[in-house]
Parts: C-alpha cells; sequence; structure tokens
C-alpha cells in the first residue's frame, strides 16, 4: 500500500518541479520584460523560488535517501558553515544560499520528471514559452538586469533545441537566440550559448549537416569586421565590439582582472576557510571574482572540492549517460556545460546555475541502474 501512495507523491513533486523550472526560468524573463511595457510587474521567480524550498521538504517525505544523497547534501550544507564563520555575512547571504539548495533539489527532481515524462508536449510548452520571450526582447530595457534575463534565455533555448528534430528549426532557434542575447547585452552569455549551440548542432545532426552553415557563417563574420572597420570610431558605444577590438579600454573587463587578482590573493592568504564577503567588504555590493576565484577566494578548499564534485560528475555523466541521446540527456549536457564555463571563465558563487547543473547531474548518476 505504501509503495503505491509513494508512486502517486513522486508524480505530483515531479511535475512540481517542472512548474519551479518554469517559474525560475522562462516565465519570471516574461513577467520581468513584460513589466516594462504594462508598467506592472510579478514576481513569478520569487514564485519559483518559493516552490523550490517545497521541494525540499517533500523530497526527504517522498523520496527515497541514499547514502550518496547524504553525501552530497553535506557538500551544500557545508557553504552555510563558511557564512556562519565569516565577519562580512549578511542575512541576504543565507536567503541565497537557501536558494542554491533549492535549486538544486529542482534539477534533481526535474530529472526524475524527464525520465517519468519524456513527450512532445514538454517541447510545445518550452517552444511557445520561447516565441513570447523572442517577441518581448524587442522590447527590452537597458537598464534592466541582463544577467538574470540572459540566464533565462540561454536555458530555455538549449531547453527547447534538446528536444528539436529539424535541422532547419534549430537553426532559427540559434539565431533568434544570438540576436536576443545580443540585443540584452550579455557578452558571456552570448560567447558560451554560441559555442555550446555549434557542439549541440554536431552532436544532433552530425558534421555533414553541421559543416554547411560553416562557410556562410565565416563569410558573414568577415564582412561583419569590414564593416566595423570603417566604423571604428563607435567602439566605445558598444560593449561586445569593444571587448573585440578595444579591449583596454574596456571598463568592465579592466575591473574584471582587478576583481580576479584580488581573488586569487585572498585565496594564497587563506586557502583552508577562505574570507567570505571580503569582495563585498572591499569593493562595496556587487563585487566579486567573474571565475573560479570567486569559490576559492570566499569559501577555501570547500569551494575546491565544490568545483571538483561538480566537474568530475560532469566527466562521468557524459561517459556513462550521454551515449543514450535523449532529449533530456542532450539538455544535461548543454546546461552543465553552460553552467561549467560559466564558473570557469565569467561567473560567481552568487550564480544559480551550476548548482541547478549539479542536482541535473547527480540524479542522473545516481539513478542510473
Amino acid at each position: 500500500m505504501r509503495e503505491n501512495k509513494m508512486d502517486f507523491n513522486k508524480f505530483n513533486i515531479n511535475l512540481l518541479a517542472f512548474f519551479a523550472f518554469l517559474l525560475i526560468f522562462p516565465l519570471d524573463y516574461i513577467a520581468y520584460t513584460a513589466s516594462s511595457v504594462v508598467s506592472f510587474g510579478f514576481p513569478i521567480g520569487f514564485l519559483g523560488t518559493l516552490l523550490s524550498f517545497t521541494l525540499i521538504g517533500v523530497f526527504f517525505l517522498n523520496k527515497k535517501i541514499k547514502f550518496s544523497d547524504i553525501y552530497m547534501f553535506g557538500l551544500l550544507g557545508g557553504f552555510v558553515f563558511f557564512i556562519l564563520l565569516s565577519q562580512n555575512s549578511l542575512a541576504v547571504d543565507y536567503l541565497f544560499w537557501f536558494k542554491t539548495v533549492g535549486i538544486f533539489f529542482t534539477g534533481m527532481i526535474l530529472f526524475d520528471y524527464f525520465k517519468q515524462r519524456n513527450d512532445v508536449s514538454i517541447k510545445y510548452v518550452i517552444t511557445f514559452l520561447f516565441l513570447i520571450m523572442s517577441l518581448l526582447v524587442l522590447k527590452y530595457s537597458s537598464d534592466g538586469n541582463y544577467l538574470r534575463l540572459s540566464d533565462a534565455f540561454v536555458i530555455t533555448s538549449l531547453f527547447l533545441i534538446s528536444y528539436q528534430k529539424r535541422f532547419f528549426l534549430t537553426l532559427i532557434t540559434i539565431g533568434i537566440s544570438c540576436y536576443a542575447l545580443y540585443l540584452i547585452g550579455s557578452r558571456a552569455g552570448l560567447m558560451i550559448y554560441s559555442l555550446i549551440a555549434i557542439i549541440l548542432v554536431y552532436i544532433k545532426f552530425g558534421f555533414m549537416r553541421f559543416s554547411i552553415f560553416i562557410p556562410p557563417v565565416i563569410y558573414i563574420l568577415v564582412m561583419f569586421i569590414i564593416e566595423l572597420n570603417s566604423t571604428i570610431v563607435r567602439y566605445g558605444d558598444n560593449r561586445f565590439l569593444r571587448l573585440i577590438f578595444d579591449s583596454e579600454e574596456d571598463t568592465s573587463l579592466n575591473v574584471r582582472k582587478e576583481l580576479n587578482e584580488f581573488g586569487y590573493n585572498t585565496f594564497l592568504q587563506n586557502p583552508i576557510v577562505g574570507d567570505f564577503g571580503l569582495y563585498r567588504k572591499v569593493y562595496g555590493e556587487g563585487a566579486y571574482a567573474h571565475n573560479y576565484l570567486s569559490f576559492l577566494s570566499d569559501f577555501g578548499i570547500w569551494g575546491v572540492v565544490f568545483l571538483f564534485v561538480l566537474i568530475w560528475l560532469y566527466i562521468k555523466f557524459c561517459i556513462l549517460n550521454f551515449r543514450d541521446r535523449t532529449d533530456y540527456n542532450i539538455f544535461i549536457f548543454s546546461t552543465s556545460t553552460f553552467g561549467i564555463i560559466g564558473v570557469a571563465v565569467a561567473k560567481s558563487y552568487y550564480w544559480l546555475i551550476p548548482f541547478f547543473a549539479l542536482g541535473l547531474l547527480y540524479r542522473a548518476i545516481s539513478t542510473k541502474r
């Protein structure tokens, strides 16, 4: 009798994880950008976060706990110890830690949903939301939270590409996504997404189809650069062009170099426990190393352990699971690749994607028979 009840509850919980995913990524994007059009906002992303908190409790009540699960929960729980240890921590740091735990459980249970219901209805839902997101990006205001919007667009687009079967539609999706990320203004998002999209085209359609659009892409790129050379005086007005052609004058890039050096020195001085919150104390709110040094400087050896586990699970997933080439396995691969590259070169501890990827990867490996 208990087994039947457990199976029924699992279905409900898994569906809740899919709802949380929609609220945190595509629906939050839609609500945020639509608010600039209708002058009224609704905290969709906040609802998704609350739902992810709920998933923590229902997981323990309705899922079978393994010893490996306890190790993973301990890994996540260890972060709060370093926050408690620091004199620079604030109440908002604990809230963000809860968000990371919530998004981890969302990833875990979302994998169960994929395994349980891998049908075309998922693709139709994401396609509909992607079309709305693509239209709303035309109304995007540059004073918005571009990092948050970029992540939502990348994750939604990768989801859609993973489930698409037609080559032409995939190329259209990639083209729309690249243009949208350009309008949003996320340089790291655009570059990392473009790299992953190229990899996915090769994985899904093979080298022959992949090679078809290489010559026109090269031609367009060359003509684009030639055109830019005739308007070099406008480099400073475009953060993408400034990064490529005039990086020495790129304020954002130079600040990142300074913050990275600060993070490296902080880790050398505190390699065991790090110095959580020191960035904020020295440079002010919102300052951090835009790469893996954020984990090292804030959490010391614990940050190293987290990154090692993330990369180890990623490699193991690619070896054990990815050869199946199911739609959801391709999505897990692309999302995890996005998270790992982002942490390596552009993002920080204050980024939810690697924790989301960790949940997906761990569940995919721990439940594989």
